[in-house]
């Protein structure tokens, strides 16, 4: 798919399903998931944890 934004860019997409590869696709998803989540504002800060 072209960016008709960018010039000169293309988007390509892959996907896997019943593989090994699939299988790593979704452990790459959970580790990004993971690691753009931000703390809640709910979380106890850990100072208050010990008390």
């Amino acid at each position: 798919m072209e960016l008709p934004a960018q010039p000169g860019l293309t988007l390509t997409a892959h996907s896997a399903v019943c593989t090994p590869d699939y299988d790593a696709l979704q452990l790459l998803a959970a580790w990004a998931a993971t690691a753009d989540a931000s703390p809640t504002s709910t979380s106890v800060p850990t100072d208050q944890q010990k008390r």
